[in-house]
């Protein structure tokens, strides 16, 4: 009787310590992400955006001002480190979603699907004034899951459909 005991009382204490270290990591990857998109707020207010949307990614923070026609990124450059970039879409030509994929053999598709050699999704902005694209990553095999794929794809999507409507309209407005 007291070995059943015992083991239970073994169980009960490894299934406490389980559940205290997820808490913590939880606790710990949420201060991380509260400071990230922190860093985003004082990023926006530095340059006087008052955003009407915004995505956050595993390494980006994305958020558009339609009124100035600018959008802000902020990437993860390390621990509390971070770089940002501003986009004014005045100077974008067209902004396009890309999926690039990793190096496949002649033998490779026969039964694969192409979603199997995707390496990265990205968001591309091409300028007007000949500066080199940005990029602004949705996907990458190396860092989400392969489930993640599809909401992700899906995500980018809907920033190319809302950012192409606001290129297309400038245009319009020029002509």
């Amino acid at each position: 009787m007291s070995t059943i005991i015992i083991a239970a009382f073994i169980i009960g204490l490894v299934i406490i310590i389980v559940q205290v270290l997820v808490l913590f990591s939880d606790k710990q990857k949420q201060k991380k992400m509260n400071r990230f998109f922190h860093r985003f707020s004082e990023a926006g207010t530095e340059h006087c955006l008052s955003f009407s949307s915004q995505e956050i990614l595993q390494e980006f923070v994305i958020g558009l001002d339609g009124v100035q026609r600018k959008m802000l990124v902020i990437k993860r450059a390390g621990y509390n480190r971070y770089s940002q970039q501003m986009i004014n879409l005045d100077e974008v030509k067209n902004c396009t979603v890309k999926k690039i994929f990793l190096p496949i053999g002649q033998n490779d598709l026969t039964n694969s699907l192409e979603e199997e050699y995707i390496e990265r999704i990205v968001l591309q902005f091409e300028y007007i004034n000949n500066k080199p694209p940005v990029e602004i990553l949705f996907y990458s095999k190396a860092s989400n899951y392969f489930f993640e794929m599809p909401d992700l794809l899906h995500k980018a999507k809907d920033w190319e459909i809302v950012l192409s409507k606001m290129l297309y309209n400038r245009i319009r407005k020029t002509a």
